[in-house]
């Protein structure tokens, strides 16, 4: 274990005093116990640690760590538009206003053609190296009971999952990278819509919405053309929480 931030100039060996024992039964772990250390010897101690003993003792651990970091980090504020961010999870979700976007098509029912189009608001979830998105109504920050739409994209799935092709994915580390993985998809080749999903409410249908889109820079994007993700509707919490399963 890295000891900084528990040994010092003054006491630079350190002192084995407590041990976190672990009991099994049939192989399963049972309980825990916190046991003195004496001389090297641990002593004998079966009751079961208690969850305030152990809060105190992983702070004994966490704090000193936690102030070693901090003095070496930079400190980045969130940005409005990131909703979630768990990273035990390796998990990002942020939300990206309505408004035009350069798009690339290169597909037999449209051609290669490219313009400019308004587009919805999007969210996208980053777990670990996936990428999912869905659109949301309205151009306001959105919240757990949001309702979430189909985002009207080639290369997206019906559950919302994204073929990235050959387009990469940085680790989110820093919020430059989750910009960076945005632009990269957006900015993308769209070749095929992916799914047999009904991705739009447009009245003649997903291609004729991108050409339509395309040839027109002044149409604006319309949230009536949106396809709710189920019949039965599904908001934005609950959809979060399958892009994680």
């Amino acid at each position: 274990m890295n000891q900084t931030g528990f040994v010092s100039d003054a006491n630079p060996t350190p002192e084995l005093t407590q041990a976190l024992l672990v009991w099994t039964l049939s192989g399963r772990p049972a309980f825990a116990s916190i046991n003195s250390v004496q001389k090297g010897v641990i002593q004998h101690q079966k009751d079961p640690i208690t969850s305030k003993q152990l809060l105190a003792f992983t702070q004994q651990i966490i704090n000193p760590l936690r102030m070693e970091a901090s003095r070496d980090r930079q400190v980045e504020i969130t940005p409005a538009r990131v909703l979630l961010s768990d990273p035990v999870n390796d998990l990002t979700v942020w939300w990206r206003q309505a408004q035009p976007t350069p798009q690339f098509f290169d597909c037999d029912e449209l051609g290669a053609i490219q313009g400019v189009c308004h587009m919805p608001s999007l969210v996208f979830a980053q777990h670990g190296t996936g990428l999912s998105m869905c659109a949301v109504a309205g151009n306001q920050r959105p919240t757990n009971d949001s309702k979430v739409f189909h985002a009207p994209m080639f290369n997206t799935y019906t559950d919302g999952g994204v073929c990235l092709g050959e387009v990469s994915l940085r680790s989110i580390t820093k919020w430059t990278d989750m910009d960076a993985n945005e632009n990269n998809f957006l900015r993308g080749i769209n070749t095929h819509p992916n799914g047999g999903h009904v991705k739009t409410k447009y009245p003649t249908g997903i291609f004729a919405l991108w050409r339509d889109l395309v040839n027109d820079p002044q149409l604006k994007w319309d949230d009536s053309w949106l396809a709710p993700m189920r019949t039965t509707g599904l908001d934005l919490q609950q959809w979060i929480k399958e892009c994680v399963r």
